[in-house]
């Protein structure tokens, strides 16, 4: 979905430049169709936007790079092909697609007047900023008739996969844990903490000397599942804060923890069960792999389409550093995440 987005967003600022004159600060010409370097630089500021937004560490990384900016003049390039086949084939946009898109799009607004002010601010009309959203609609039909013979991927496949990866499919292992909270007042001193402690010392020697958990949770807990008896779940690493995982981790099956001081107050774990890790069975993972090969062959499928548009294209590269850009799938923008 995301990769489509950034698809849709090269497609506007793609057709910025048909029918124009030609400008100075042409970076590529397709076809005899110019491609500016602010439409390029502007692509990629979407990009760079849309992997922040997915993944917020890359704020990090510094601006606009030569590999993003390469990537999406490749992007555009191939968006400008899919323009040119879409119109050679008759693929005409569906109007009702076109109206919703708009809508939506002009709904982000908080009214009609910030709305035209931006498309000013973008140097668009009304009716230029339909015709683009219309190439947009059209694409998606043109899409959709690349991937109408798509073959079907039978469960053998999926098997195979699975047998090959299943280091990918594994069960974290994990804990079910209760507790015991006694939460801090907003302005607790010095004397009613160390009350407060006297108190838990108290309950923890009650559990020590024979009293279930659950019984002292339901009289003496203060936070959540004190109702069933303490109970908050299951947890692997990483769900807890580590002033809480650690000493949870540690305790063997049935063994109650000393008490932990946190910032907002104070805790008794219970490790109630545990599960080590574990192969998860092709059954449970089925869809994941079926939803992760189909995007992948659908992928490959539109890939080799663009590859074979590309390469009866008569592509002149006036910015000559963008000619050795790969295209955005080869860049690893945004890596997969384990299935």
């Amino acid at each position: 979905m995301i990769r489509r987005l950034f698809l849709c967003a090269c497609i506007l600022s793609s057709i910025a430049g048909c029918s124009k004159k030609p400008r100075e600060g042409v970076a590529v010409i397709v076809n005899g169709h110019e491609i500016t370097s602010s439409q390029v630089l502007q692509a990629a500021e979407m990009i760079r936007e849309s992997m922040i937004a997915a993944y917020p560490e890359k704020a990090f990384e510094g601006g606009v790079t030569s590999d993003l900016s390469s990537g999406a003049a490749q992007q555009l390039i191939a968006n400008r092909l899919l323009i040119e086949e879409a119109q050679r084939l008759g693929i005409e946009a569906d109007s009702g697609a076109t109206d919703s898109a708009y809508n939506i799009i002009m709904g982000r607004f908080p009214d009609r007047a910030a709305f035209e002010r931006e498309l000013t601010k973008m140097g668009e009309t009304d009716s230029s900023f339909r015709a683009q959203i219309r190439e947009g609609v059209r694409l998606d039909a043109l899409m959709e008739r690349i991937l109408a013979d798509t073959p079907p991927i039978d469960t053998q496949e999926y098997r195979a996969f699975y047998e090959k990866n299943k280091t990918l499919y594994v069960g974290n292992a994990r804990v079910r844990a209760g507790q015991i909270f006694f939460p801090f007042k907003d302005s607790i001193s010095e004397t009613e903490k160390q009350q407060l402690l006297a108190k838990v010392k108290k309950v923890r020697q009650q559990i020590q000397e024979g009293t279930r958990f659950a019984e002292c949770a339901k009289e003496y807990s203060r936070g959540p599942g004190a109702i069933d008896g303490g109970d908050i779940g299951w947890f692997k690493r990483g769900d807890l804060k580590p002033e809480l995982e650690q000493p949870l981790f540690l305790l063997k099956k049935g063994e109650t923890s000393d008490i932990i001081v946190t910032d907002v107050g104070l805790f008794l774990l219970h490790k109630t069960d545990e599960e080590a890790e574990k192969q998860l069975p092709f059954e449970e993972v089925e869809k994941r792999i079926r939803f992760l090969l189909e995007i992948k062959k659908r992928n490959s499928l539109i890939s080799g389409h663009l590859d074979s548009l590309m390469a009866e294209a008569k592509i002149l590269y006036i910015d000559t550093s963008l000619a050795h850009g790969k295209p955005l799938r080869d860049l690893n923008l945004f890596p997969e995440k384990t299935p």
